[in-house]
């Protein structure tokens, strides 16, 4: 499995699940994906779970923070790479965010703040020092694509435009509405759609088989929010974990 050595600008280069269970979290992944784990010790931020595969000396695919409310539902949050995250911080400051936590330093991992969006969805900003992001894209187990579902399109789209220097690639109408697809440095990046309920990042994680991949996850506790279906983009299955986190499944095609 090929592994990644370096993110551009503005490109999702890690995911984090944020979980009031963080036990019960590993078994979930372990079942459904096969993720081991480890624990990363900062003497600032505390203790943090890393997802790997294949074991816990296995490429590094996504971390876990533990919420501090046990009854709060699990939620996935990005992190986007950047260069020089002080300026980063200021454009999304700029651009209508509120910065939750300014720069700091992990160690000599990198450097990351938070942002929390106009409609209260927080995300981060990545500097890398040692650590890049994800070791895997596009492999099984490992993120794939990544999508916001939020309460109004237009407003969201404007806003990450400025925050994260993203471009617009496309704006399309499918079964399920209206899809703006983002791009960093010509590259396409992440999509958004319209949808009910709060905002919220949705990962897309790569699966060999969607079927299998989601019998597995309804046998390990998840709930299913659409049944495996063909679309553009691959076979898909859209989850939502036992503690509230939704994720898409994909395998694509080819």
């Amino acid at each position: 499995m090929p592994e990644v050595m370096e993110y551009a600008w503005g490109t999702p280069s890690w995911v984090e699940l944020e979980s009031p269970d963080g036990e019960e979290s590993k078994r979930f992944y372990a079942e459904l994906f096969g993720w081991g784990s480890y624990v990363l010790t900062n003497d600032r931020l505390g203790d943090y779970d890393i997802f790997t595969l294949d074991g816990p000396d296995g490429p590094e695919v996504a971390g876990m923070s533990q919420l501090a409310d046990p009854f709060e539902a699990a939620s996935w949050m990005f992190f986007f790479q950047t260069h020089d995250l002080e300026t980063a911080l200021k454009r999304a400051l700029a651009a209508g965010g509120h910065v939750m936590l300014p720069g700091v330093d992990v160690g000599d991992l990198g450097r990351m703040g938070t942002v929390q969006d106009p409609e209260g969805l927080e995300f981060g900003l990545w500097q890398p020092y040692r650590h890049q992001g994800a070791a895997l894209v596009d492999e099984p187990g490992a993120l794939s694509w990544i999508e916001l579902s939020t309460g109004d399109l237009e407003a969201a789209g404007r806003f990450y435009l400025h925050a994260l220097d993203w471009t617009f690639a496309s704006l399309a109408r499918d079964d399920l509405g209206d899809r703006l697809v983002w791009a960093a440095d010509d590259a396409p990046v992440a999509s958004a759609v319209a949808g009910a309920g709060p905002p919220r990042w949705i990962p897309y994680f790569a699966v060999a088989d969607c079927d299998a991949a989601a019998e597995r996850a309804v046998a390990a506790g998840a709930s299913t929010l659409a049944p495996p279906a063909d679309l553009p983009s691959g076979r898909a299955c859209a989850i939502v974990d036992p503690h509230g986190a939704h994720l898409t499944l994909v395998a694509r095609p080819g």
